[in-house]
């Protein structure tokens, strides 16, 4: 379709001065009959289409009135108007004498568009916003930007996730070092550990130690010996294995007597069978560490 040129006589409306007669209702409603209509109607009909199409060409859309049914459904059907304030109003439900210029609540009509002045230039918004492309290296100051969201820096958080040593570990008094499962095997050695004979091994608060007593004797006379590493307390609990190196039906019945937080003595409280010989009174007990 070719491009239709505007009338250059556009806004002269037909009969504004002349003899316009107004049919009623009915008439309109039916329209011509078999009749010699008045001139007065034909000045009126070309009257009204000449000062709509000047209206329209005038204002770009038409301005509200309260007579005219404004439409609106989901389907995309939404009328616009122009209020009375100059702005552009988008219906928001289908509606009569609904004034969009005193609708506060948007329940018929809301604004079709902003006015100049409440949105920025494209120049204005790059100053004013990030972008999403330069990954926040258009801020100006990181350090206050991180603060105001409660982030950390990349040095805050590698001081924080910093994973511990050897000797942090086995120290056990480091909150602010994180615990690897190298670190996790590393805690319980070192000054933790002593993987000997007559040894030892702390877990957190409690020490575990085990140690080998030769008695020296099969009879009542105690036999003192110490622990490879004093308790803080007196332990909690001991418990004894015997090796019997030679005799028959050989019965022994041995005891800790005199417990301390550093050693305690062995005694033997009782003998039964042929002559034999103990060769070690292996003893573990448990505590709380030093």
């Amino acid at each position: 379709m070719a491009n239709i040129s505007k009338p250059v006589d556009i806004n002269k409306i037909w009969a504004t001065s002349g003899d316009v007669l107004s049919p009623s209702d009915s008439k309109i409603s039916t329209g011509w009959q078999v009749e010699i209509p008045p001139r007065q109607y034909f000045n009126y009909i070309d009257n009204k289409q000449d000062q709509g199409i000047a209206h329209i060409n005038q204002h770009g859309i038409a301005v509200w009135d309260n007579v005219t049914e404004y439409q609106y459904n989901t389907t995309g059907v939404k009328s616009l108007c122009m209020g009375g304030d100059g702005n552009i109003y988008r219906a928001t439900s289908t509606s009569i004498n609904q004034n969009p210029t005193t609708d506060t609540t948007d329940t018929y009509w809301q604004l079709a568009f902003s006015s100049i002045g409440d949105s920025y230039t494209k120049t204005e918004a790059d100053g004013r916003y990030a972008k999403i492309t330069s990954n926040g290296s258009d801020f100006t100051n990181p350090a206050t930007f991180r603060t105001n969201l409660s982030l950390y820096s990349q040095a805050e958080v590698d001081a924080k996730t910093t994973v511990a040593t050897s000797l942090q570990a086995q120290a056990q008094t480091d909150n602010s070092k994180l615990i690897s499962a190298l670190a996790l095997a590393n805690a319980f050695k070192g000054a933790n550990q002593s993987a000997t004979a007559n040894g030892f091994l702390k877990i957190g608060g409690l020490i575990v130690q085990w140690l080998a007593v030769t008695p020296t004797s099969t009879t009542a006379t105690k036999t003192a010996f110490t622990w490879p590493t004093p308790f803080a307390s007196t332990p909690f609990a001991v418990s004894m294995t015997t090796d019997i190196t030679s005799g028959v039906d050989v019965q022994f019945n041995y005891s800790i007597t005199t417990r301390t937080a550093t050693g305690a003595d062995l005694s033997c409280n009782h003998f039964s069978g042929s002559a034999g010989s103990i060769s070690a009174v292996t003893l573990i007990a448990v505590g709380v560490a030093v």
